[in-house]
Protein backbone atom coordinates (compact mmCIF):
# COMPACT_ATOMS: atom_id res chain seq x y z
CA UNK A 1 0.00 0.00 0.00
CA UNK A 2 2.65 2.52 0.80
CA UNK A 3 4.17 1.69 -2.87
CA UNK A 4 1.01 2.46 -4.22
CA UNK A 5 0.58 5.68 -2.36
CA UNK A 6 4.01 6.73 -3.37
CA UNK A 7 3.86 6.05 -7.15
CA UNK A 8 0.14 7.92 -7.21
CA UNK A 9 1.72 10.63 -5.19
CA UNK A 10 4.53 11.18 -7.56
CA UNK A 11 3.25 10.40 -10.76
CA UNK A 12 -0.09 12.60 -9.33
CA UNK A 13 -0.95 15.15 -12.33
CA UNK A 14 -0.78 17.86 -10.21
CA UNK A 15 2.46 18.92 -8.09
CA UNK A 16 2.91 18.48 -4.67
CA UNK A 17 4.68 20.61 -2.23
CA UNK A 18 5.74 20.94 1.20
CA UNK A 19 7.48 23.82 2.78
CA UNK A 20 7.99 25.00 6.47
CA UNK A 21 6.54 28.16 7.28
CA UNK A 22 8.61 30.10 5.95
CA UNK A 23 8.35 28.95 2.35
CA UNK A 24 11.58 26.67 2.51
CA UNK A 25 11.14 23.40 0.49
CA UNK A 26 11.00 20.25 2.33
CA UNK A 27 8.90 17.67 -0.20
CA UNK A 28 8.32 18.26 -3.59
CA UNK A 29 6.80 15.20 -6.15
CA UNK A 30 7.96 13.99 -9.69
CA UNK A 31 5.10 15.62 -11.03
CA UNK A 32 6.24 19.40 -9.52
CA UNK A 33 9.74 17.73 -10.87
CA UNK A 34 8.70 17.76 -14.29
CA UNK A 35 6.58 20.69 -14.26
CA UNK A 36 9.69 23.18 -12.95
CA UNK A 37 13.13 20.93 -14.75
CA UNK A 38 14.79 20.49 -11.42
CA UNK A 39 16.01 17.88 -9.91
CA UNK A 40 15.11 16.98 -6.37
CA UNK A 41 18.59 17.92 -4.50
CA UNK A 42 18.74 21.15 -6.46
CA UNK A 43 15.29 22.17 -5.12
CA UNK A 44 14.61 20.47 -1.57
CA UNK A 45 15.90 22.97 1.52
CA UNK A 46 17.67 25.14 -1.28
CA UNK A 47 14.72 27.07 -2.54
CA UNK A 48 11.25 28.70 -1.35
CA UNK A 49 8.09 28.63 -2.77
CA UNK A 50 8.40 31.83 -3.58
CA UNK A 51 11.40 31.13 -5.50
CA UNK A 52 9.60 29.89 -8.23
CA UNK A 53 7.25 33.40 -8.60
CA UNK A 54 7.87 36.12 -11.08
CA UNK A 55 8.50 39.52 -9.16
CA UNK A 56 5.15 40.51 -9.72
CA UNK A 57 4.06 36.91 -7.79
CA UNK A 58 6.31 37.73 -5.45
CA UNK A 59 4.62 40.86 -4.09
CA UNK A 60 1.46 39.53 -4.15
CA UNK A 61 2.54 36.54 -2.30
CA UNK A 62 3.73 38.46 0.66
CA UNK A 63 1.12 41.64 0.48
CA UNK A 64 -1.90 38.99 0.16
CA UNK A 65 -1.89 35.02 -0.33
CA UNK A 66 0.41 34.78 2.91
CA UNK A 67 -1.48 36.82 5.09
CA UNK A 68 -4.60 35.31 4.14
CA UNK A 69 -3.27 32.04 4.55
CA UNK A 70 -1.73 32.50 8.10
CA UNK A 71 -5.42 33.49 8.65
CA UNK A 72 -7.36 31.31 7.32
CA UNK A 73 -5.11 28.33 7.35
CA UNK A 74 -6.08 27.75 3.57
CA UNK A 75 -5.51 29.35 0.54
CA UNK A 76 -8.04 27.93 -2.64
CA UNK A 77 -7.58 28.64 -6.89
CA UNK A 78 -5.29 31.49 -6.91
CA UNK A 79 -3.28 31.94 -10.19
CA UNK A 80 1.03 32.33 -10.48
CA UNK A 81 2.97 32.69 -13.53
CA UNK A 82 5.68 29.62 -12.20
CA UNK A 83 9.11 30.69 -13.58
CA UNK A 84 10.86 27.06 -14.69
CA UNK A 85 14.48 26.21 -14.73
CA UNK A 86 15.18 27.66 -17.99
CA UNK A 87 13.77 31.04 -16.92
CA UNK A 88 10.49 29.80 -19.43
CA UNK A 89 7.22 30.77 -17.72
CA UNK A 90 4.25 28.50 -17.16
CA UNK A 91 0.68 29.28 -15.67
CA UNK A 92 -0.64 27.55 -12.71
CA UNK A 93 -3.57 27.47 -10.19
CA UNK A 94 -2.33 26.66 -6.22
CA UNK A 95 -4.15 25.60 -3.22
CA UNK A 96 -2.15 25.63 -0.26
CA UNK A 97 -3.04 24.56 3.38
CA UNK A 98 -1.72 24.96 7.11
CA UNK A 99 -0.54 22.02 8.23
CA UNK A 100 -0.06 21.40 12.24
CA UNK A 101 1.91 19.81 13.47
CA UNK A 102 2.81 18.29 17.47
CA UNK A 103 5.18 19.20 19.73
CA UNK A 104 8.03 17.59 18.05
CA UNK A 105 7.27 18.81 14.43
CA UNK A 106 7.19 22.52 12.99
CA UNK A 107 3.89 23.45 11.12
CA UNK A 108 4.55 23.35 7.33
CA UNK A 109 2.27 24.11 4.44
CA UNK A 110 1.02 21.90 1.30
CA UNK A 111 0.89 23.46 -1.78
CA UNK A 112 -0.88 21.79 -4.88
CA UNK A 113 0.45 23.20 -8.16
CA UNK A 114 -1.91 22.68 -11.16
CA UNK A 115 -0.23 23.55 -14.56
CA UNK A 116 -3.20 25.31 -16.47
CA UNK A 117 -1.17 26.23 -19.70
CA UNK A 118 -3.50 23.93 -22.02
CA UNK A 119 -6.34 25.99 -20.33
CA UNK A 120 -4.99 29.07 -20.00
CA UNK A 121 -4.62 28.23 -23.77
CA UNK A 122 -8.37 27.38 -24.54
CA UNK A 123 -9.11 30.37 -22.67
CA UNK A 124 -7.01 32.11 -25.64
CA UNK A 125 -8.59 30.08 -28.03
CA UNK A 126 -12.00 31.22 -27.04
CA UNK A 127 -11.54 34.85 -26.32
CA UNK A 128 -9.88 35.15 -29.57
CA UNK A 129 -13.01 33.23 -31.07
CA UNK A 130 -14.83 36.18 -29.37
CA UNK A 131 -13.23 38.47 -30.91
CA UNK A 132 -13.53 37.29 -34.09
CA UNK A 133 -17.40 36.91 -33.52
CA UNK A 134 -17.49 40.44 -32.26
CA UNK A 135 -15.82 41.71 -35.31
CA UNK A 136 -17.61 39.37 -37.84
CA UNK A 137 -21.06 41.32 -36.08
CA UNK A 138 -19.66 44.59 -36.40
CA UNK A 139 -18.66 44.00 -39.84
CA UNK A 140 -22.07 41.96 -40.57
CA UNK A 141 -23.65 45.66 -38.58
CA UNK A 142 -21.90 48.25 -41.02
CA UNK A 143 -23.01 46.03 -43.77
CA UNK A 144 -26.58 46.01 -42.41
CA UNK A 145 -26.33 49.26 -42.27
CA UNK A 146 -24.96 50.21 -45.84
CA UNK A 147 -27.61 47.99 -47.19
CA UNK A 148 -30.22 50.03 -45.07
CA UNK A 149 -28.76 53.30 -46.43
CA UNK A 150 -28.68 51.99 -50.14
CA UNK A 151 -32.26 50.74 -49.93
CA UNK A 152 -33.27 54.69 -48.53
CA UNK A 153 -30.80 55.75 -50.74
CA UNK A 154 -32.36 53.69 -54.24
CA UNK A 155 -36.00 54.59 -52.67
CA UNK A 156 -35.02 58.17 -52.19
CA UNK A 157 -33.93 57.86 -56.06
CA UNK A 158 -36.70 56.04 -57.30
CA UNK A 159 -39.03 58.64 -55.47
CA UNK A 160 -37.05 61.27 -57.16
CA UNK A 161 -37.38 59.41 -60.38
CA UNK A 162 -40.88 59.82 -59.81
CA UNK A 163 -41.11 63.06 -59.43
CA UNK A 164 -38.53 63.58 -62.68
CA UNK A 165 -41.48 61.68 -64.54
CA UNK A 166 -44.05 63.61 -63.36
CA UNK A 167 -42.05 67.02 -64.06
CA UNK A 168 -41.18 65.68 -67.78
CA UNK A 169 -44.57 64.91 -68.55
CA UNK A 170 -46.08 68.17 -66.84
CA UNK A 171 -43.24 70.11 -69.13
CA UNK A 172 -44.71 68.41 -72.26
CA UNK A 173 -47.97 69.11 -71.58
CA UNK A 174 -47.59 72.16 -71.08
CA UNK A 175 -45.76 72.90 -74.05
CA UNK A 176 -47.87 70.45 -76.42
CA UNK A 177 -50.66 72.12 -75.49
CA UNK A 178 -50.85 75.19 -72.71
CA UNK A 179 -47.73 76.81 -74.59
CA UNK A 180 -49.00 75.75 -78.36
CA UNK A 181 -52.29 76.94 -77.72
CA UNK A 182 -52.08 80.87 -77.57
CA UNK A 183 -49.18 80.37 -80.30
CA UNK A 184 -51.62 79.34 -82.66
CA UNK A 185 -54.05 81.94 -81.22
CA UNK A 186 -51.34 83.97 -82.56
CA UNK A 187 -51.11 82.46 -86.19
CA UNK A 188 -54.50 82.68 -86.42
CA UNK A 189 -54.89 86.34 -85.68
CA UNK A 190 -51.94 87.14 -88.01
CA UNK A 191 -53.52 85.03 -91.22
CA UNK A 192 -56.77 86.98 -90.09
CA UNK A 193 -55.29 90.54 -90.69
CA UNK A 194 -53.07 89.46 -93.31
CA UNK A 195 -55.62 87.51 -95.68
CA UNK A 196 -58.35 90.53 -94.72
CA UNK A 197 -56.56 93.14 -93.96
CA UNK A 198 -58.41 95.66 -96.40
CA UNK A 199 -61.71 94.41 -95.14
CA UNK A 200 -60.94 96.20 -91.36
CA UNK A 201 -60.66 99.48 -90.59
CA UNK A 202 -57.93 101.47 -88.12
CA UNK A 203 -60.10 100.60 -85.64
CA UNK A 204 -60.36 97.06 -85.96
CA UNK A 205 -56.70 97.17 -86.30
CA UNK A 206 -56.33 98.68 -82.88
CA UNK A 207 -58.30 95.98 -81.53
CA UNK A 208 -57.16 93.25 -82.91
CA UNK A 209 -53.33 94.79 -82.67
CA UNK A 210 -54.17 94.78 -78.81
CA UNK A 211 -55.22 91.53 -78.44
CA UNK A 212 -52.19 90.19 -80.17
CA UNK A 213 -50.04 92.16 -77.76
CA UNK A 214 -52.45 90.65 -74.58
CA UNK A 215 -51.93 87.43 -76.27
CA UNK A 216 -48.55 87.70 -76.93
CA UNK A 217 -47.56 88.81 -73.39
CA UNK A 218 -49.27 86.26 -71.93
CA UNK A 219 -47.26 83.52 -73.61
CA UNK A 220 -44.08 85.63 -72.52
CA UNK A 221 -44.94 85.53 -69.19
CA UNK A 222 -45.81 81.61 -69.89
CA UNK A 223 -42.65 81.17 -71.21
CA UNK A 224 -41.01 82.70 -68.49
CA UNK A 225 -42.52 81.31 -65.61
CA UNK A 226 -41.82 77.55 -67.74
CA UNK A 227 -38.13 78.59 -67.80
CA UNK A 228 -37.69 79.35 -64.37
CA UNK A 229 -40.38 76.35 -63.26
CA UNK A 230 -37.10 74.32 -64.72
CA UNK A 231 -34.24 75.90 -63.21
CA UNK A 232 -35.68 75.34 -60.01
CA UNK A 233 -36.42 71.55 -60.22
CA UNK A 234 -32.64 71.59 -62.30
CA UNK A 235 -31.51 73.03 -58.98
CA UNK A 236 -30.25 75.96 -60.99
CA UNK A 237 -32.61 78.54 -59.50
CA UNK A 238 -30.10 81.13 -58.06
CA UNK A 239 -30.82 82.35 -54.96
CA UNK A 240 -30.07 85.57 -53.11
CA UNK A 241 -30.86 85.64 -48.98
CA UNK A 242 -31.27 89.38 -48.06
CA UNK A 243 -33.46 91.50 -45.59
CA UNK A 244 -36.37 92.76 -47.46
CA UNK A 245 -39.07 95.21 -46.23
CA UNK A 246 -42.35 93.94 -47.03
CA UNK A 247 -43.61 97.04 -48.20
CA UNK A 248 -41.25 97.38 -50.98
CA UNK A 249 -42.45 94.37 -52.18
CA UNK A 250 -46.38 94.69 -51.59
CA UNK A 251 -46.23 98.54 -53.23
CA UNK A 252 -44.72 97.70 -56.31
CA UNK A 253 -47.86 94.47 -56.41
CA UNK A 254 -50.37 97.15 -55.79
CA UNK A 255 -49.48 99.43 -58.35
CA UNK A 256 -49.26 96.74 -61.10
CA UNK A 257 -52.57 94.94 -60.52
CA UNK A 258 -54.96 98.00 -59.80
CA UNK A 259 -56.11 98.94 -62.64
CA UNK A 260 -56.62 95.26 -63.63
CA UNK A 261 -58.72 95.22 -60.68
CA UNK A 262 -60.77 98.14 -61.30
CA UNK A 263 -61.45 97.02 -64.76
CA UNK A 264 -62.91 93.56 -63.60
CA UNK A 265 -64.60 96.22 -60.72
CA UNK A 266 -62.71 94.65 -57.64
CA UNK A 267 -61.83 96.51 -55.11
CA UNK A 268 -58.26 96.26 -53.60
CA UNK A 269 -56.81 97.22 -50.65
CA UNK A 270 -53.37 96.72 -49.20
CA UNK A 271 -52.69 97.05 -45.29
CA UNK A 272 -48.36 96.63 -44.89
CA UNK A 273 -46.89 98.22 -41.85
CA UNK A 274 -43.96 100.26 -43.07
CA UNK A 275 -41.44 98.64 -40.21
CA UNK A 276 -41.91 95.10 -41.40
CA UNK A 277 -39.09 93.13 -42.87
CA UNK A 278 -38.39 89.53 -44.14
CA UNK A 279 -35.33 87.54 -44.97
CA UNK A 280 -35.26 85.64 -48.04
CA UNK A 281 -35.06 86.41 -52.11
CA UNK A 282 -36.58 89.49 -52.73
CA UNK A 283 -37.31 88.40 -56.52
CA UNK A 284 -38.66 84.61 -55.34
CA UNK A 285 -40.91 85.93 -52.77
CA UNK A 286 -42.21 88.79 -55.08
CA UNK A 287 -43.10 86.75 -57.15
CA UNK A 288 -45.58 84.90 -54.73
CA UNK A 289 -47.03 87.56 -53.65
CA UNK A 290 -47.59 88.83 -57.23
CA UNK A 291 -48.75 85.47 -57.96
CA UNK A 292 -51.29 85.19 -55.32
CA UNK A 293 -52.36 88.61 -55.88
CA UNK A 294 -53.02 87.63 -59.63
CA UNK A 295 -54.78 84.65 -58.70
CA UNK A 296 -57.03 86.75 -56.23
CA UNK A 297 -58.11 88.55 -58.99
CA UNK A 298 -58.63 85.97 -61.75
CA UNK A 299 -60.92 84.16 -59.92
CA UNK A 300 -63.00 86.77 -57.96
CA UNK A 301 -66.58 87.92 -59.59
CA UNK A 302 -67.32 91.72 -60.34
CA UNK A 303 -67.74 93.81 -57.20
CA UNK A 304 -65.75 91.39 -54.93
CA UNK A 305 -62.60 92.23 -53.52
CA UNK A 306 -59.05 91.03 -53.01
CA UNK A 307 -57.20 91.84 -49.35
CA UNK A 308 -53.46 91.38 -48.93
CA UNK A 309 -52.33 91.91 -45.10
CA UNK A 310 -49.58 91.60 -43.18
CA UNK A 311 -48.47 91.08 -39.59
CA UNK A 312 -45.68 90.39 -37.27
CA UNK A 313 -46.16 86.56 -35.47
CA UNK A 314 -44.65 86.03 -31.52
CA UNK A 315 -42.52 82.97 -33.12
CA UNK A 316 -40.14 85.04 -35.39
CA UNK A 317 -41.99 84.49 -38.38
CA UNK A 318 -44.11 87.71 -40.98
CA UNK A 319 -47.27 86.31 -41.78
CA UNK A 320 -48.79 87.78 -45.53
CA UNK A 321 -52.24 86.84 -46.11
CA UNK A 322 -53.85 87.11 -49.55
CA UNK A 323 -57.87 87.14 -49.38
CA UNK A 324 -60.44 87.06 -51.67
CA UNK A 325 -63.98 86.78 -52.40
CA UNK A 326 -64.02 84.67 -55.05
CA UNK A 327 -65.22 81.18 -56.43
CA UNK A 328 -62.86 79.50 -53.42
CA UNK A 329 -61.45 76.07 -53.98
CA UNK A 330 -63.13 72.78 -53.48
CA UNK A 331 -61.24 70.27 -50.72
CA UNK A 332 -60.17 67.76 -53.81
CA UNK A 333 -58.61 70.60 -55.22
CA UNK A 334 -56.90 71.61 -52.32
CA UNK A 335 -55.07 68.25 -51.71
CA UNK A 336 -53.47 68.34 -55.50
CA UNK A 337 -53.12 72.31 -55.40
CA UNK A 338 -49.56 72.01 -55.60
CA UNK A 339 -48.67 69.01 -57.37
CA UNK A 340 -47.55 69.00 -60.29
CA UNK A 341 -49.04 65.87 -61.47
CA UNK A 342 -52.32 67.10 -61.08
CA UNK A 343 -53.09 69.53 -64.04
CA UNK A 344 -54.96 72.58 -61.94
CA UNK A 345 -55.94 75.02 -65.34
CA UNK A 346 -59.31 76.40 -64.20
CA UNK A 347 -60.54 79.60 -66.09
CA UNK A 348 -60.79 82.90 -64.63
CA UNK A 349 -64.30 84.36 -63.92
CA UNK A 350 -63.72 86.58 -67.30
CA UNK A 351 -62.28 83.16 -68.93
CA UNK A 352 -59.05 84.20 -68.32
CA UNK A 353 -56.56 80.96 -68.77
CA UNK A 354 -54.10 79.47 -66.64
CA UNK A 355 -51.69 76.71 -66.01
CA UNK A 356 -51.28 76.42 -62.68
CA UNK A 357 -47.55 76.65 -62.92
CA UNK A 358 -47.26 80.38 -61.27
CA UNK A 359 -48.47 78.61 -58.08
CA UNK A 360 -46.12 75.71 -58.24
CA UNK A 361 -43.48 77.49 -58.75
CA UNK A 362 -44.53 79.94 -55.90
CA UNK A 363 -45.06 76.46 -53.81
CA UNK A 364 -40.71 75.93 -54.74
CA UNK A 365 -39.85 79.40 -53.93
CA UNK A 366 -41.75 78.99 -51.01
CA UNK A 367 -39.38 76.18 -50.07
CA UNK A 368 -36.63 78.03 -50.84
CA UNK A 369 -36.66 80.39 -48.93
CA UNK A 370 -37.84 78.24 -45.86
CA UNK A 371 -41.42 79.60 -45.16
CA UNK A 372 -44.83 78.03 -45.30
CA UNK A 373 -47.88 78.30 -47.59
CA UNK A 374 -51.72 77.31 -46.24
CA UNK A 375 -55.07 77.84 -47.74
CA UNK A 376 -58.08 78.29 -46.01
CA UNK A 377 -60.99 77.74 -48.96
CA UNK A 378 -64.46 77.25 -49.42
CA UNK A 379 -66.33 76.73 -52.64
CA UNK A 380 -68.55 80.13 -53.28
CA UNK A 381 -67.04 81.44 -50.25
CA UNK A 382 -63.74 82.76 -51.92
CA UNK A 383 -59.98 82.21 -50.20
CA UNK A 384 -56.81 82.89 -48.26
CA UNK A 385 -53.57 81.96 -48.57
CA UNK A 386 -51.37 82.40 -46.02
CA UNK A 387 -47.67 82.33 -46.38
CA UNK A 388 -45.26 82.79 -43.48
CA UNK A 389 -41.86 84.09 -44.01
CA UNK A 390 -38.79 84.71 -41.30
CA UNK A 391 -38.90 87.82 -39.98
CA UNK A 392 -35.67 90.50 -40.86
CA UNK A 393 -36.05 91.69 -37.04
Amino acid sequence: MELDFKTLYHHAPCGYLYTMEDGTLIDVNDTFLAFTGYSREEIIENKRFEDFLSIGGKIYYETHFAPLLHMRGEVSQISFDFIRKDETRFPVLINAIKQSANEKQHNYIQFIVLDITQRKQYEMELMNAKRKSDELLTQLSKVNAALTSNIQVIAEQSHQLEKLNATKDKFFSIVAHDLKSPLISLKSFSNLLIDHFDSFDKEDILTMSKQLNDSVDSTIKMADNLITWAMVQMGESQFNEETIKVKDITSNIFDVYQKVALEKGINVSFSVDDSLTIIGDKNQIEFIIRNLVNNAIKFTHKNGFVSLTAKSLPDGLVKISVSDSGVGISDEIKRELFSISKKQNTNGTDGENGTGLGLMLSYEFMKLNGGQIDIESSLGKGSTFHTKFKSGH
